[in-house]
């Protein structure tokens, strides 16, 4: 049975431009408005029983009538609902047309109407081309002589065509804001600017054979059709209309009665004008009935996300899940992927964003390459899952591990910057190198691509790319890919009609298509069992008893517009527009009818202090209109600091690494630097030297140490081996012959077109090798002869073999003396001593122990390195005696030096060789704790979460994680 309503002709205040219509002696508009005791029914229960009373026990036939509903949701909604109570009474609905304000504006679509991807091109080329020429009040600083970039191109273009749009939902344009701007200064130019480059864009609209989409809408709101059949239209439940189609209605209702339907009590009815919109003077000073509401405040978005989702979950499983609404998007966003990682299946009715699905990403890493050519942008469509694919079908052998590895390597070693560099790369390593095959069947989609229709050219590879997938309707992913996939296929339609020279080449087309992608949504099918996560708008459109609200800050409830350059919130308000005031009293509006139709009991309201990035969000105004008793507490409620959630709980990880058995990956030898290595971090040496991991810094433009210690070594090494050269004592004809060496190294590792950082680097290496050869020259001049360069040495040690490559041994001409010399490449010079030994800590392994005599006591030191002491074992001469140390080649060049270790002796060596052994022990039983970091360890961060290793990752073969 169907509760009274109370019907009213068209009356009250009205905000905008639409004060009345435009012929109201033949004009027929009336207002509904519900009337029943609290409970306020939802909009939905609202409109399914005003639609359904009359209509007996026969069908419910609404062909007679076109409904208006706000959303796409509110009408899915209301059809569910109509055949739910058809279905109740053994009866069945005929449904009429349906629409939202956009849909009842839209004309038919027909072929001339420009698409977006044309009216985008279009403008894009118009604005560059006149920027700085005759529209100075719109561009003051001109910017022609910029580079052309597509991008900034197309945003901009973006800009002007959706302040046209705004106009045009305003039912008003550019041509109205200049009249009325005219003799304003500073606006009347800018306007004037705008109409005459809208002019011109009409004008090569019109010369390519199209009509711009908002000429084409004003032209139907001029003459509209009403649809077949259509005896009566209701306008459901719209707080909201656009007065582009209240402007539609107006013409209506001159021929058929036109229905407001407002969701309200009689009571509220001074609130609303005649087409159902809220009064801003009426409602943005009502007190909102908030009893028994409850009010949840966190410190930041995520602590928000966390409470609702834990509040889910300890629902029991036979209740009504509660009403989830998401005015701010992003938390939204945050939910539905918190909700799925916890197993319960989110539906949002605004769909995906396709920015975010794999197809789209896989378009962007390829318009990145093709757009800038950079080593990144190649890397990062080279790693692309379906790229990996598309090779494996193309290249036979396809390994796309050893690929990948190949692909870090080249851009580690080679510090390749570009794409021209990879493909130099590339075609140097041999025939079957998987990277040269990659990098080959890249160019070749790149050439065709560029070298023909872009369109065709990339739907073809895409058909190429997923064409060995398995496709399924059943699976979600699939049903969603297809959706991305037809969105694809209709926006590359478009491109291909884009005019101008830039936007056939394969970058401004690339360009082109990811604009008009961007802000494109694919729609899933909604699962039975999904949690709905509804927009401020569709809330109405749901009965539920339980109501949660998310996100509720300033700017995402109530909505405002702040800041625009082109239509800011006072000239909207001159203008007749929607104003953030209104937008303000509709919400207040939106949240008390929510309040009412639940009595306040079941609401609870979800807010943060601060969003996922760290900014500060304030509380939304509509929780403050409270009564007066109830505002202070209200007002520290929402201002005071919450705590965090877990407050005083330690940092947890929810996984952990896990490592691989040792057992499966043994070493079959240890190098001398490998100790250090173990000594600092057990763990870190396991990944390293056990696992091959490296950490790999894609955004690196220059010379890691290690990669500019071989460049050194290598001028260094090529000195020690030219007899000629090396025996000489004249510094200049050394440090020729140094440079030339390392520049040849240099070319041949990086070629010839270096970064920035990477020449700086250069710079600093030739001041290095210049002191080097000062040092060199002296200390032939002493008498030190070099005897040898890199040495191939090794000691059998714990079961291993330790190898180790002596970088030169010098011989002094006269005493017969031995020097065993490691070149060092450092920042600052450190004695070997200290490189090697540090006072003794608790936490260290007891074999790293060692007694040394410090100022005539012994005094207890850990092992750091082992390297010298054992190059010393290594060389194991009878005849001479023996020194070690380093050739130090600093930063500050001053310090260039030959440092000896002149303590080192037997004793040093036997308890280095003791360490050594113990420490080989451990290695070959499997032992990599505790679980420390290494002392400087930012390149492990990454894996570490920043955190200490113990609690992220476990122990390699499930030995005990200490740290």
């Amino acid at each position: 049975m169907s509760r009274p309503h109370r019907e009213t002709e068209a009356a009250g205040r009205v905000c905008g431009r639409h004060s009345g219509c435009r012929n109201p002696g033949t004009c027929r508009v009336s207002r509904r408005l519900c009337d029943h005791p609290s409970p306020l029914p939802s909009a939905l229960e609202f409109c399914a029983e005003r639609l359904e009373a009359g209509c007996g026990s026969g069908p419910l036939d609404l062909r007679d009538r076109l409904l208006i509903v706000p959303t796409r949701h509110a009408g899915r909604r209301l059809r569910e609902e109509l055949a739910r109570r058809a279905a109740a009474r053994g009866s069945a609905v005929i449904p009429g047309p349906l629409t939202t304000p956009g849909g009842l504006c839209r004309p038919p679509e027909s072929a001339q109407t420009a698409p977006r991807s044309v009216t985008a091109a279009v403008w894009a080329d118009l604005l560059r081309e006149t920027r700085g020429n005759g529209v100075q009040a719109l561009f003051p600083r001109g910017g022609n002589d910029r580079e052309a970039d597509p991008a900034s191109d197309l945003a901009l273009a973006e800009r002007i065509q959706r302040l046209r749009e705004e106009l045009d939902e305003e039912d008003s344009s550019i041509a109205h804001l200049a009249e009325m701007l005219a003799e304003r200064p500073g606006e009347g130019p800018r306007w004037r600017d705008l109409l005459r480059l809208e002019e011109l864009y009409r004008e090569r609209l019109a010369g390519l054979g199209f009509t711009d989409p908002c000429d084409s809408r004003r032209a139907f709101r001029a003459d509209p059709a009403l649809p077949e059949g259509v005896e009566r239209i209701c306008v459901l439940c719209v707080p909201d209309p656009l007065p582009a189609a209240i402007s539609v209605l107006e013409r209506f209702a001159q021929k058929v009665p036109v229905e407001i339907w407002v969701h309200a009590p009689e009571d509220l009815a001074p609130g609303f004008d005649a087409w159902g919109r809220p009064d801003p003077d009426f409602w943005t000073t009502r007190t909102l009935p908030f009893d028994g509401t409850s009010v949840h405040a966190t410190a930041d978005t995520g602590d928000q996300v966390t409470e609702l989702r834990e509040a889910l979950l300890r629902r029991k499983p036979d209740t009504e899940p509660p009403l989830i609404g998401v005015p701010d998007r992003e938390v939204g966003r945050m939910l539905s992927a918190e909700l799925e990682s916890a197993g319960v299946e989110a539906y949002d009715p605004a769909g995906r964003p396709l920015r975010h699905h794999a197809l789209y990403r896989l378009l962007d890493h390829l318009v990145s390459l093709l757009r800038d050519g950079s080593c990144g942008s190649v890397a990062r469509f080279l790693r692309h899952p379906r790229t990996l694919g598309w090779l494996e079908s193309r290249i036979e052998g396809f390994d796309d591990e050893a690929f990948l590895r190949q692909l870090d390597d080249c851009r580690d070693r080679h510090l390749v910057t570009d794409r021209e560099a990879l493909r130099e790369r590339a075609g140097a390593m041999e025939d079957g190198s998987l990277l040269r095959r990659a990098v080959e069947e890249t160019e070749s989609l790149i050439g065709r691509l560029e070298g023909g229709d872009f369109p065709d050219a990339l739907a073809g590879w895409l058909e190429e790319v997923y064409r060995t997938r398995a496709w399924s309707r059943s699976r979600a992913e699939d049903r969603l890919l297809a959706e991305a996939a037809r969105a694809v296929l209709e926006a590359l339609d478009e491109v291909r009609a884009a005019p101008g020279a830039r936007w056939r080449e394969a970058a401004g087309a690339g360009t082109l298509l990811l604009h008009r992608l961007r802000d494109e949504a694919v729609y899933e099918e909604r699962d039975p069992r999904a949690l709905d996560l509804l927009g401020w708008l569709e809330l109405p459109w749901e009965p539920s008893a339980r109501l949660w609200l998310s996100g509720m800050h300033e700017g995402a409830v109530p909505a405002s517009v702040i800041g625009d350059p082109f239509l800011p919130d006072g000239l909207r308000e001159e203008a007749g527009f929607r104003d953030n005031a209104f937008r303000y009293a509709r919400d207040v509006y939106l949240l008390e009818s929510l309040l009412r139709s639940r009595e306040g009991a079941h609401v609870s309201f979800f807010l943060s202090r601060s969003d996922a990035s760290g900014e500060p969000l304030k509380p939304s105004r509509l929780l403050f209109h409270c009564t007066d008793e109830a505002l202070p507490d209200r007002t520290r409620q929402l201002f005071s600091a919450p705590p965090p959630m877990h407050a005083g709980a330690p940092f947890s990880v929810p996984w952990h690494l896990q490592p691989p058995d040792p057992a499966g990956h043994p070493l079959e030898c240890l190098y001398v630097t490998d100790f250090r290595a173990y000594l600092e971090s057990p763990l870190c040496f396991y990944f390293r030297r056990v696992l091959d991991m490296e950490p790999l810094d894609e955004s690196r433009m220059q010379m890691d140490a290690r990669a500019f210690g071989s460049i050194a070594h290598g001028a260094l090494e090529q000195m020690g081996r030219d007899r000629s050269v090396c025996d000489s004592t004249d510094e200049s004809e050394l440090a020729a012959f140094l440079e030339s060496a390392a520049g040849r190294l240099m070319r041949d590792r990086y070629g010839r077109r270096w970064p920035a950082p990477l020449a700086v680097q250069w710079e600093s290496l030739r001041r290095r090798l210049r002191q080097a050869a000062r040092v060199q020259a002296r200390e032939r001049r002493a008498g030190w002869r070099i005897a040898e360069v890199e040495r191939d040495a090794e000691l059998e040690l714990g079961g291993f073999s330790v190898r180790g490559r002596i970088d030169r041994i010098d011989r002094h001409e006269t005493t017969g003396a031995l020097r065993v010399l490691d070149y060092k490449t450092t920042d600052r010079v450190t004695p070997p001593a200290r490189v090697h030994l540090a006072r003794w800590r608790g936490d260290a392994p007891a074999c790293a122990h060692v007694e040394v005599m410090d100022r005539g006591s012994p005094r207890s030191y850990r092992w750091l390195d082992l390297q010298l002491p054992l190059y010393l074992l290594m060389t194991d001469a009878q005849e001479a005696p023996v020194q070690c140390g380093y050739f130090v080649l600093p930063k500050a060049t001053s310090e260039t030096e030959v440092l000896l270790w002149e303590d080192l002796d037997a004793g040093l060596a036997a308890s280095a060789r003791t360490c050594a052994e113990a420490i080989a022990g451990r290695i070959r039983r499997g032992e990599y704790t505790p679980l420390k970091p290494p002392a400087h360890g930012e390149d492990w961060d990454p894996l570490f979460v920043r955190r200490d290793p113990s609690e992220v990752c476990a122990a390699p073969g499930g030995g005990e994680a200490s740290s």
